[in-house]
């Protein structure tokens, strides 16, 4: 075999398993940002159901009109990555929240389809037991009323 076949042959020996692993490593990469990203968002996400339930609570049931509402808000943030009301920005770009519903309309709607608080993608999804949690609080709130 000529001299330069053989070089030809080590260098693809080399380069190819090199571009191989470089390959495997950027998408490994990639999915360790998205994970991270989605856990980001999973605490932003439930921290803000956490002030949601606590501002309920001590607002008789009432729903509020914007982030401003909750900014008064306490909360233990041992447990979270985020302390409350320091980083409300980096919670506000993770999160959705209609501020224009009414509590009642939480308090209705269906678990599948709940759309007052939403986390931005990617996520692991709603937390069912906080939702049913708020929810709760409205409705206990809307029946002491009457």
């Amino acid at each position: 075999m000529p001299s330069w076949v053989r070089s030809r042959v080590a260098w693809l020996a080399v380069t190819v398993p090199t571009i191989c692993a470089i390959v495997v490593l950027v998408m490994i990469v990639r999915q360790v940002r998205v994970a991270l990203e989605a856990e980001e968002n999973h605490q932003a996400y439930t921290h803000v159901l956490d002030l949601l339930i606590a501002y309920v609570s001590t607002h008789k049931g009432e729903w509020p009109r914007s982030w401003d509402d909750l900014t008064n808000v306490r909360l233990d943030n041992s447990r979270s990555m985020f302390e409350w009301p320091r980083d409300a920005e980096k919670v506000r770009v993770r999160v959705q929240v209609r501020f224009d519903v009414t509590a009642s309309d939480v308090a209705e709607m269906n678990l599948q389809r709940f759309s007052a608080v939403r986390p931005n993608s990617p996520n692991y999804g709603v937390d069912v037991e906080r939702i049913e949690v708020l929810q709760r609080e409205i409705r206990q709130h809307a029946r002491s009323d009457k």
